[in-house]
């Protein structure tokens, strides 16, 4: 029903101040509205970003591999190259050597007559040395026999007195006269031997 007068007047003008509040609570809420729309567009933009990012990383990592693999793949091939030369190379070493034999073998018949002749040079110089020696030992052998018989013959032409031995017993041993004897040795008519004299017999 009806309102007090007293509570009319406080009605009328609680009337516009709800109005404000309500108004203002209206506002407030459209105030935030952009902010919200900002965030949820930032957030797929944000995660584009970081997609884009990680995914440039992603092959900037990819690249690098990629070109540490070209890398050591060139630096197999520079290897491959080089023990290609290498080959090459042994390969030019085996044909001069397998000429090398060719020409050995080619020149084996005449090494082989070399060798031949080379072994009876040695023999022919064995067969010297062993005449050489047969040679020295003969002549070793002549030499002693003579210097004995020059010592035979030295015995035989000299005398030595011994003991109680005079002129007239040795000129008789030894077949010589006594007057010679003297002459040859040079004694005097009054000169006397002694025991370990050499006379000399003719």
């Amino acid at each position: 029903g009806d309102i007090a007068p007293e509570w009319k007047a406080d009605y009328k003008d609680t009337g516009p101040i709800r109005t404000d509040i309500a108004s203002k609570k209206v506002s407030g809420s459209t105030s935030y509205l952009p902010w919200i729309l900002v965030i949820i567009l930032l957030i797929p933009l944000c995660y584009f970003v970081y997609e884009t990012t990680q995914r440039k990383q992603d092959d900037e990592n990819l690249v690098s591999a990629v070109e540490r693999r070209l890398l050591i793949i060139e630096e197999q091939i520079h290897s491959l190259q080089n023990s290609l030369d290498l080959l090459t190379s042994l390969e030019g070493q085996l044909n001069d050597l397998q000429l090398e034999v060719s020409n050995i073998t080619n020149r084996l018949p005449t090494a082989i007559s070399i060798e031949r002749i080379r072994q009876q040079i040695n023999d022919q110089n064995n067969e010297i040395e062993r005449i050489t020696q047969k040679i020295q030992n003969i002549n070793e052998s002549n030499l002693n026999n003579s210097e004995k018989d020059q010592q035979k013959i030295e015995e035989q032409q000299y005398y030595v007195v011994q003991k109680g031995d005079n002129l007239f017993q040795i000129s008789s041993k030894n077949k010589i006269t006594m007057q010679k004897l003297k002459e040859i040795n040079g004694i005097g008519p009054d000169e006397a031997i002694f025991p370990g004299q050499r006379l000399l017999l003719e």
